[in-house]
């Protein structure tokens, strides 16, 4: 098209299309691939929390698990239900089974919820806390990103609605004052 119109025009918008279209592919993997973990992770906190307060109904680690994984649910609790089925093949005891996932999912909140239900059972902590206090920081995490982003949008929000008001108030501002002015 720029060969037969002379315009060169239509050779920068090829390149800039082709550039777009590179890197395109790229942004959209990495924002699903965000967009994902912090679904995880908000699901994570939250059953968490649950899984908290199962121990300290009385339920075991793995029976609370058990629990937790044979209800629907995210990413977390598909990994908790991969859990689940080692433990009923007797495969594998429960914490090889958190590692052995960890180890096909390499999210950092995920190796820290499997570390520390090791450290407990290793240890002889009380899971509960170790469960709830990690919930917690979980859900204040989340609840400042959410401030965050609501405090980064709520400018160009305000300033958007003040520059559409003042559109309006010159729309039905101008007419008025004209009229107003040219009165005798």
């Amino acid at each position: 098209v720029s060969a037969l119109t002379g315009a060169t025009f239509f050779v920068f918008a090829a390149f800039a299309l082709g550039v777009f279209g590179l890197y395109l592919p790229d942004l959209s993997m990495r924002q699903a691939a965000r967009r994902r973990q912090e679904s995880f992770r908000t699901e994570m906190a939250f059953t968490l929390d649950r899984l908290a307060m199962m121990l300290g109904a009385g339920d075991g680690p793995e029976q609370a698990i058990r629990r937790i994984a044979g209800r629907g649910g995210g990413l977390f609790v598909i990994k908790l239900r991969e859990v689940v089925d080692d433990l009923n093949s007797g495969r594998r005891m429960l914490v090889e089974a958190l590692q052995a996932v960890e180890d096909e999912f390499p999210i950092e909140e995920y190796r820290a919820f499997a570390d520390s239900i090791a450290l407990s059972i290793e240890q002889g902590a009380p899971l509960v806390t170790t469960l709830g206090d990690m919930s917690s920081s979980l859900q204040s995490d989340i609840e400042n990103e959410l401030l965050g982003k609501g405090l980064r949008t709520a400018t160009p929000m305000v300033l958007g609605m003040g520059i559409a008001l003042l559109n309006i108030f010159i729309l039905i501002g101008a007419p008025l004052a004209w009229l107003w002015l040219s009165s005798p």
